[in-house]
C-alpha cells in the first residue's frame, strides 16, 4: 500500500458535560496528521477525508452531551477492499486494539471503495466522570489491521447534580395537579405546563404555562370543572394534510370529594388560548382518576388509575388524534394491561418515555406499595404493544411519586410509602437497566431547612432540555403551609 496523507475527523462526545483533550468544547475536532491509519506493517491506508461531521446522539439528534459517547468519522479514496471497520476504546488502555480483555469495539462490517464511507459508533458502558480512549479502525482484504492515532476523552466537567429554586407556580399550594411540556406552534419553543389540583378546601381548574428562559408562570385559560388527579399530554402528528399539528390532551380526573370522577377529554387551541372539548365520541372510555398518560410518536396512552367504582385498573388505552378529528371516528381503542396481566393493576404510578419507548412504575393497589418499572413498547405493524420487565426502582416502594426524563434518562423520586412523606430521587439509565441515587429534592445552595420542606406527595413535574422541573404537592399535616407552590430546578450535569 502506497503511503497518502490522510485526513481523518473524528467527533466524540462523552456522557454528561465532556470535553475532549483537556478542553472546554463538547467535541473533539481531530485535524490532518500524517502517520493515520498506520498498519501493523507500518505501512499507511490510503484515505482522505473532505469534511467534518456534527456530533449526534444515537437517535440522530444533535447534542453537545450525551451519556454513551459518539464516535464519527468520514473517509474516501480507500486504495484496498475494506472487510471490517469500526471502532476501538478502552477506560483503561492507552493504546486500545482489537481482541484484548480490556477494549471493546464496533464491528460496522464492511463497505465497498467506490462510496464515501461514514462510520459512528456508539460507545456505551461509560458512567459519570469516566476518561476513555478511542480509535477507529480498518481492516483490508489483505487482513491488515490499520489504526488511527489515540483520542483521550477526559470528562472535565464533573456533574451537578442539585436543585435549583426557580419562581413559584402561580395561584395557590396544591396537590394532584397536571403537568406536560410542549413545543409551542407559535414561536417554535419549548413551555411547561402546570394546572388543576386541590388543597384542604377546593379544587383548582386554573392553568399555567412556564418561560423556562425567563423562568416565569403566565396563566393561560382554565376549565370550568375543577378537578384533581387528572391525566394530560402533548402530541405531535401530521394531520390529514400532511401539516404538522402540536396539541396538548387533557381529561379525567375527580372531583374534591372523590366521588365524581371524569370521562371527558379536552383538547388545548394555543391560537385561541382556550381549552376546547372533544366530540362525546372523543371522550376517555370510562371514567377515572389517578392514571398515568404519554405520548410515544403520533400517539397518546393512558392507563391504570382508579374507576368511578374506586376500583384499580391495569388497562391501557391508546389514543389517535387522527381519529378524533374524524366525525363519528373511535380514537380510543385498548391496546394491553400493564406487565401484560391484570394483576399489576394500580393507581398513582408515574411514567416518562425515552427513545419510543415508555416506563411505567410505583403505585398503589389497596394499601401495598409498587416498586417495580415495566417499559412498555407501543403497537408496530402487525405486532401488538407488550411490556417487558426492567429494574425495580432501588428504593421504599410508594405512590404519588414524580417522573421526568433528561437525556434520555429517567428520573423517579418522592411520593408516599404508605407511612412516611419521601424525599429521594433516583436516576434510571435504560440502556443499562441501573439505578443511580441522586440528591434529594432541593438538596443545593439555595435549600434552607428553614424555609423550605423537602418531603412531599403528590407533586407534579416535567422536562425541558437538560432541566427537570418540581414542584407543588402535599407536605403533610406537620408543616405549614401543608401545600405548596414552589418549584424547583434539578440539573444532573
Amino acid at each position: 500500500m502506497k503511503k497518502t496523507n490522510i485526513f481523518i475527523i473524528v467527533f466524540a462526545t462523552a456522557i454528561l458535560l465532556t470535553s475532549c483533550s483537556k478542553s472546554d468544547s463538547y467535541s473533539f475536532f481531530r485535524s490532518f496528521f500524517p502517520n493515520s491509519y498506520l498498519t501493523k506493517k507500518g505501512a499507511e491506508l490510503e484515505t482522505a477525508s473532505p469534511s467534518d461531521r456534527n456530533v449526534k446522539d444515537q437517535y440522530g439528534e444533535d447534542i453537545q452531551s450525551a451519556y454513551f459517547a459518539i464516535v464519527e468519522g468520514e473517509f474516501t479514496n480507500i486504495g484496498d477492499s475494506i472487510i471490517q471497520h469500526g471502532h476501538c476504546w478502552s477506560t483503561t488502555n492507552p493504546n486500545p486494539y482489537l481482541n484484548i480483555n480490556d477494549t471493546n469495539y464496533s464491528n460496522l462490517g464492511a463497505f465497498t471503495m467506490s462510496e464515501d464511507m461514514t462510520f459512528v459508533s456508539n460507545i456505551g458502558n461509560l458512567f459519570p466522570e469516566t476518561p476513555f480512549y478511542v480509535r477507529s479502525y480498518i481492516i483490508t482484504n489483505s487482513l491488515d489491521t490499520g489504526y488511527n492515532q489515540t483520542v483521550f476523552c477526559d470528562t472535565t466537567l464533573s456533574p451537578i447534580n442539585q436543585w435549583f429554586i426557580t419562581n413559584p407556580l402561580g395561584g395557590y399550594g396544591r396537590e394532584g395537579s397536571v403537568s406536560f411540556s410542549m413545543i409551542s406552534t407559535l414561536d417554535d419553543k419549548e413551555y411547561g405546563y402546570v394546572g388543576l389540583g386541590k388543597d384542604a378546601a377546593s379544587c383548582y381548574g386554573d392553568f399555567w404555562r412556564f418561560d423556562p428562559e425567563a423562568e416565569t408562570w403566565q396563566q393561560i385559560d382554565g376549565i370550568a370543572t375543577r378537578r384533581t388527579e387528572a391525566v394530560a399530554m402533548s402530541i405531535t402528528y401530521l394531520d390529514k394534510n400532511g401539516r404538522q399539528e402540536r396539541k396538548a390532551y387533557m381529561g379525567t380526573g375527580e372531583d374534591f370529594s372523590g366521588d365524581n370522577k371524569y370521562d371527558d377529554w379536552l383538547e388545548y387551541n394555543e391560537f385561541a388560548n382556550k381549552w376546547e372539548p372533544t366530540t362525546s365520541y372523543a371522550n376517555f372510555p370510562k371514567e377515572l382518576s389517578s392514571a398515568v398518560a404519554f405520548s410515544i410518536g403520533n400517539k397518546g396512552y393512558v392507563g391504570t388509575g382508579s374507576s368511578s367504582n374506586n376500583i384499580q385498573l391495569s388497562t391501557f388505552y391508546e389514543f389517535n388524534p387522527l381519529s378524533a378529528d374524524s366525525i363519528g371516528g373511535k380514537p380510543w381503542k385498548t391496546i394491553t394491561d400493564i406487565g401484560n396481566n391484570t394483576q399489576y393493576r394500580r393507581d398513582n404510578a408515574v411514567a416518562f418515555v425515552i427513545a419510543e419507548r415508555a416506563f411505567v412504575g410505583t403505585g398503589e393497589l389497596n394499601d401495598e406499595y409498587y416498586n417495580d418499572l415495566w417499559m412498555f413498547v407501543p403497537p408496530e405493524g402487525l405486532n401488538n404493544a407488550y411490556w417487558i420487565k426492567r429494574a425495580d426502582f432501588p428504593a421504599p416502594p410508594r405512590s404519588e411519586a414524580v417522573g421526568f426524563n433528561i437525556d434520555q434518562q429517567g428520573y423517579i423520586g418522592l411520593g408516599y410509602d404508605g407511612t412516611n412523606i419521601l424525599r429521594d430521587f433516583y436516576r434510571y439509565d435504560p440502556y443499562n437497566d441501573v439505578w443511580f441515587q441522586c440528591a434529594d429534592y432541593k438538596e443545593g445552595p439555595q435549600y434552607n431547612p428553614e424555609e423550605h420542606v423537602q418531603e412531599v406527595r403528590n407533586a407534579t413535574g416535567f422536562s425541558i432540555g437538560k432541566k427537570g422541573y418540581v414542584g407543588t404537592g402535599y407536605h403533610g399535616e406537620d408543616h405549614y403551609p401543608k401545600y405548596s407552590n414552589e418549584f424547583w430546578v434539578y440539573r444532573p450535569w
